[in-house]
């Protein structure tokens, strides 16, 4: 994919601001609609504005398959009752620009491979799925809402959206792995498979059984040689390997404010101080933020401005909020004007 064609569909769309009136009102009642949908266009921004980044392809071959897959989501219908698809397929698009995932469409099949890189990726259903280095996931090309299937070869993460009425199947070559909504890790090699709950409910269904296994959060399960070993409960975080050789995670690391987003309102209070209030969101997919600097300009009627800095205790995780309220000892008696924005933040290790 060339630098000159980003054909990222309607996301790219609405970020360039080439939307029509009425496109771009659907979209962003799209975004108002959950809380999901805002997490997932952060993300979006986030993605885009470091879209100078490409996918470097091996040969002509990837290359062309590459266009046909791009150019298969592009070609669809967008604005339609599966809007909230096609806008997570836009942002797959990028994610794969930027990360340097590789993805194939061979015959009726969808292939993304992690190479030596921890991957993240969405599915068209707006699924969240980390696979490991040297891991792949399979899915048909016709994967949708009510066609929730994959194949995993190595580890994967995977937070499933949430659909009470269509299960979210994880195949492997020992078992199938069945949820309707939850978060949990699959590991696989030769002849062992594990699978670690986070939350919900996971049913493990060896190869050739009929009778499945019921995994509860907190608990994990392995298959050896295809018989179930008993279960235990989780022992540390058996996610820890999607924070290394993670070019996503880094960035989340190393640029905090890009993924740190500030809503703010300002007061003068009864003895003239003015008072600024507001929350931060967490749109980072890994990173746990804490000791949050905010950049606090005011400025009078007169034009002269003051650019101070005020610090924010506590720690926020991925897709939370942190409120906060804070007494500015402003120098200026008549202050008109004020901006507030993320100068930096520590990381949670």
């Amino acid at each position: 994919m060339s630098a000159e064609k980003p054909n990222w569909h309607v996301v790219a769309a609405y970020l360039a601001g080439e939307m029509s009136a009425d496109e771009k009102m659907n979209f962003e009642a799209w975004i108002k609609a959950s809380k999901e949908n805002e997490l997932l266009f952060r993300e979006s921004q986030i993605l885009w504005k470091n879209s100078g980044k490409r996918i470097q392809l091996a040969d002509v071959d990837t290359e062309n398959e590459w266009q046909r897959l791009e150019q298969k989501m592009v070609s669809r219908s967008f604005f339609h009752d599966n809007l909230w698809m096609k806008v997570a397929a836009a942002i797959a698009l990028l994610a794969v620009a930027i990360y340097g995932l590789i993805v194939l469409n061979l015959k009726d099949d969808i292939i993304i491979a992690s190479g030596d890189h921890v991957a993240t990726v969405y599915l068209p259903d707006s699924t969240r799925v980390w696979l490991n280095v040297n891991s792949s996931l399979v899915y048909a090309d016709d994967f949708d809402q009510e066609h929730r299937k994959v194949h995993l070869k190595g580890e994967g993460y995977f937070d499933v959206r949430h659909d009470s009425l269509h299960k979210f199947v994880v195949t492997t070559e020992d078992a199938s792995i069945e949820v309707l909504g939850t978060a949990f890790n699959v590991q696989e090699d030769s002849s062992t498979l594990t699978l670690s709950v986070e939350k919900g409910k996971v049913l493990l269904l060896p190869s050739g059984q009929k009778k499945g296994e019921e995994v509860a959060a907190q608990e994990i399960i392995s298959l050896v040689n295809n018989v179930v070993m008993p279960k235990k409960k989780v022992d540390g975080d058996f996610s820890i390997w999607r924070k290394v050789r993670n070019p996503h995670y880094e960035l989340e690391k190393s640029q905090p404010q890009k993924f740190l987003n500030v809503k703010f309102s300002w007061r003068k209070n009864a003895i003239n101080q003015s008072v600024v209030e507001g929350n931060i969101l967490n749109t980072a997919s890994l990173a746990e933020y804490t000791n949050i600097d905010l950049a606090v300009t005011y400025s009078n009627l007169k034009g002269k401005s003051k650019t101070i800095t005020i610090k924010i205790d506590g720690k926020i995780g991925n897709g939370e909020k942190l409120t906060f309220s804070k007494k500015l000892f402003d120098i200026f008696r008549d202050t008109q004007h004020m901006e507030v924005s993320v100068r930096g933040a520590e990381v949670v290790q």
